[in-house]
């Protein structure tokens, strides 16, 4: 039975991998800040860790609980959004500093603290959930400063990742889930959570290292780090 660890699961695309994998027989190991309050997480019969991120500590702890154990899939997928205005100083320090503790180191410090777990897998992936907004040459204007720095950030993390953990046979990899109905993006992005993760999983199933540092969107495409303003990834 593979085993996946997923960050972040106790809402929108993290459940959503935690719930198809266990109906697939995974062996599921769900994160979250809070589990007493992951209700929908506890619901899937998964086993549940609590596990901030952002937190060194915690990652180092988590690390001693996985001790010996095979993990097949690592999914960072925990990030933060940020509702910053399109203005010119609209983020707070403290929420900026933390932005990139979670979205862009913590993918780095969990992804080491699980690598001898992933390099005994028959075959290891481990990967970062990213967003065009990282793109920036995308962008004409400015704002969403915390959200696009911090994506951009993981998106280069991610490229160091994936070089170091090809010495262990890990392919690690960063996707694009598109615009989906979560917290997050709101009820009018245009894709479904369910359909979503079903592409992601595609991607993450036909994974060969040939895909190692790349960006690749949920219908597979690898987009480049750098796009024209008028290139159109989808939505």
């Amino acid at each position: 039975m593979p085993t996946v660890f997923i960050t972040g699961a106790n809402r929108g695309l993290g459940l959503e991998f935690a719930k198809q994998y266990a109906a697939d027989n995974w062996s599921v190991i769900a994160t979250c800040r809070n589990p007493s309050k992951a209700d929908a997480l506890h619901s899937l019969g998964v086993e549940v860790q609590k596990l901030d991120v952002s937190d060194p500590a915690a990652i180092e702890a988590i690390k001693g609980e996985m001790e010996g154990r095979v993990i097949d899939l690592l999914i960072n997928n925990a990030g933060v959004h940020g509702k910053d205005a399109e203005s010119l100083f609209p983020v707070e320090p403290e929420d900026w500093i933390q932005a990139f503790k979670i979205n862009a180191m913590a993918p780095v410090y969990l992804t080491y603290a699980l690598m001898d777990n992933l390099a005994v897998a028959e075959k290891p992936i481990a990967l970062t959930m990213g967003s065009q907004a990282g793109i920036l040459s995308l962008y004409k204007k400015g704002g969403l400063y915390l959200y696009r720095t911090t994506k951009a950030a993981a998106h280069a993390a991610g490229v160091l990742l994936a070089n170091d953990c090809k010495e262990k046979g890990i392919i690690y990899l960063v996707v694009r889930p598109g615009r989906t109905k979560t917290d997050m993006a709101g009820d009018d992005a245009p894709f479904e959570v369910d359909d979503t993760i079903k592409c992601l999983r595609q991607v993450i199933s036909n994974a060969t290292m040939d895909l190692a540092g790349k960006f690749v969107d949920r219908s597979g495409e690898i987009l480049p780090w750098l796009m024209e303003k008028n290139a159109n990834p989808g939505h």
